[in-house]
């Protein structure tokens, strides 16, 4: 992997910047992918936080 991004790459001080056009849109695409398993992961982290927020006891008495 290494081989194959290294030649597509430049040093711009800080960051390496990609110089190949290909390699520029599959860096696109996979943060795209990690953008959108992100936001998946903080939807499931969401609902699981919803659910452990219910006080059972104070949900039985609602019900009665």
């Amino acid at each position: 992997m290494i081989a194959e991004v290294l030649p597509c790459m430049v040093d711009e001080g800080r960051y390496l910047a990609p110089t190949c056009e290909e390699m520029a849109e599959d860096l696109r695409a996979e943060l795209d992918r990690m953008n959108r398993d992100i936001a998946e992961r903080e939807a499931a982290r969401s609902t699981l936080q919803s659910i452990l927020a219910v006080d059972p006891r104070t949900q039985a008495h609602a019900s009665t």
